[in-house]
């Protein structure tokens, strides 16, 4: 015999997620976590909104990101605007990185990435990401498509050459 929950179902889920968010955290780390998923230039007060407090709260934290390299602040007709620093985050990424993997798995990813990037010099016989985008066509999808990967492969490319320069700095402390 099954047995029937006697809970009934939230009205809304979003709702309920949110609810216990703000529950499990304080503001300033839903702040932090709304600006590093911020990419784009967004208004405090959507800030605000998004991490569930009041827009001066978010203007508090987000000047003290600032202060840390976390997010950039741009102010424009009267208005503060946010977004994550792009140099910041990859930092981050290579520190993550640098913990998670040794050397020998680090140099491994670096030389697949670079022989992947070589591989799209010479399918589309150009030295550059750049290059490419003026050669091709509007309607060329999966050169668009290889376009996209080659920019991802060639930023993360980057993030692990850092991640293994992490490596040797800890290495001669």
């Amino acid at each position: 015999m099954a047995t029937e929950s006697t809970t009934p179902p939230p009205e809304d889920v979003n709702q309920t997620v949110r609810e216990e968010w703000k529950a499990e955290t304080d503001a300033f780390e839903r702040v932090t976590q709304i600006a590093r998923e911020t990419h784009e230039q967004t208004a405090s007060a959507d800030i605000a909104e998004r991490a569930l407090v009041a827009k001066t709260t978010a203007i508090k934290h987000l000047k003290t990101l600032a202060e840390f390299g976390v997010v950039e602040q741009i102010s424009e007709g009267g208005t503060l605007y946010w977004k994550r620093n792009e140099f910041h985050a990859a930092m981050r990424r290579a520190d993550e990185l640098a913990r998670e993997y040794d050397t020998v798995d680090l140099a491994d990813a670096v030389r697949e990435m670079k022989d992947e990037i070589e591989g799209y010099r010479t399918e589309y016989d150009v030295e550059s990401p750049e290059e490419l985008a003026r050669a091709l066509d509007s309607d060329e999808g999966d050169g668009w498509e290889d376009l996209q990967e080659w920019q991802t492969t060639a930023r993360n490319l980057g993030i692990a050459k850092i991640a293994l320069t992490f490596h040797e700095v800890r290495d001669s402390l």
